[in-house]
């Protein structure tokens, strides 16, 4: 009933929808058109992409079968195949490609996959999602179509409802990347779960956090309240990616609207930034990026007042707490008044402390009273919001 309700939407607004997929077989598409009201609905429905997908776009080397770049390559053909004829016959087109990988317990690798849709309107919008292992084939696409039916609602139907979209797409995966250009980036936050940490990259571009994590070694916690030409100093080395803790250790709980805010001002510095929830300490951050795969060997960038709470008798319950942290390198800048502190838990670990007297280096605290240190795009954003007011 469910998709028979979808195809109503569908129809109700005037689309008629082509729909390709990749990897997950000739079930999805039989699942689709055995339904009443598939044939006012559907234009076409194509599920060998996998036989032809090193062929239709001409690449000599195609992206994987299961990625943002297959799916978008997939949507583009489709759209040149279809769009016209669709609307030849008074239709909005809504082209989807859908590409996924079914994994049993005891196999390598995860059960996730990628949905592009594209529309005249909004163009190419993603949703990147993982599923149990355990799932039977054909439970994993049910679980796929309503992945699509409630991602298609609330990115081209109802754009304004994603508060509570995002909430009801969860129910039925973990969902990890929505690159929707109705999505509002505080609504985009109820993603982040412990086990789910997202990702904006340099582009302001959400994708995956697990391929982030496995290609940049270095890593830079704070809160970038707001991001300072400090911070862009401290962050300059390639492959560097920003971190904020919804739940900060020594700040609590941090308010999503102010999140939101703070994304959007490292986007316009041109920086990745991750965002991660219930791994408030360091020893927690540094064990979840060994989770998702990252490399051995990690760099740290932190403030002096970042590093003395990381090695203080406080966030160190036992002797060998920071033990994990002992193969990673720390580079510790000082700050202005907060001098590093040395102490006994920091004294295995791989410190290089920077001492840097250039004017740039003025604090967020500072800079939220003096609007000094900041990045011109940065204060722009500020004061056309009128953040730091109070």
């Amino acid at each position: 009933m469910a998709i028979v309700s979808f195809f109503k939407d569908l129809q109700d607004f005037g689309y008629m929808m082509s729909i390709s997929e990749v990897g997950l077989g000739v079930p999805m598409a039989n699942y689709l058109t055995d339904h009443s009201g598939a044939s006012k609905v559907l234009f076409r429905s194509r599920s060998d992409y996998a036989k032809e997908s090193s062929i239709f776009h001409g690449a000599a080397n195609p992206p994987r079968a299961v990625s943002r770049e297959n799916v978008s390559l997939v949507a583009a053909h489709e759209w040149s195949q279809s769009a016209l004829e669709i609307e030849r016959m008074g239709y909005t087109p809504i082209i989807v490609s859908v590409s996924g990988a079914h994994k049993r317990e005891h196999e390598r690798g995860e059960s996730h996959g990628w949905i592009c849709v594209r529309t005249p309107r909004e163009g190419e919008q993603f949703c990147h999602f993982r599923l149990h292992k355990n799932a039977s084939r054909n439970a994993a696409i049910r679980k796929t179509l309503e992945v699509l039916k409630g991602f298609i609602t609330h990115a081209v139907f109802f754009p304004g409802s994603w508060n509570d979209g995002v909430k009801r797409l969860m129910r039925h995966a973990d969902v990890d990347v929505i690159d929707s250009t109705t999505l509002r980036r505080v609504d985009a936050l109820h993603l982040c779960t412990k086990d789910n940490p997202i990702v904006w990259d340099s582009s302001g571009k959400m994708v995956r956090a697990v391929d982030v994590i496995r290609e940049n070694p270095r890593w830079y916690r704070g809160s970038f309240d707001p991001i300072t030409s400090r911070h862009q100093i401290m962050a300059e080395k390639p492959n560097t990616v920003l971190e904020i803790s919804l739940t900060n250790a020594r700040k609590n709980t941090v308010p999503l609207l102010d999140i939101a805010d703070r994304i959007e001002m490292i986007r316009r510095v041109g920086l990745p930034v991750m965002i991660t929830k219930g791994r408030p300490t360091f020893v927690d951050f540094d064990e979840m990026l060994d989770g998702l795969g990252a490399p051995d060997s990690r760099f740290y960038t932190m403030g002096s007042d970042t590093f003395n709470a990381v090695v203080s008798d406080r966030w160190c319950p036992t002797p060998d707490y920071l033990a994990p942290l002992r193969c990673h390198n720390l580079t510790v800048y000082h700050r202005p008044g907060e001098p590093v502190e040395m102490t006994k838990n920091a004294e295995d670990l791989t410190v290089t402390i920077v001492e840097d007297a250039r004017e740039a280096f003025v604090s967020s605290t500072n800079s939220r009273k003096t609007l000094d240190g900041l990045d011109s795009r940065v204060l722009e954003y500020i004061e056309a919001f009128k953040l730091y007011r109070d």
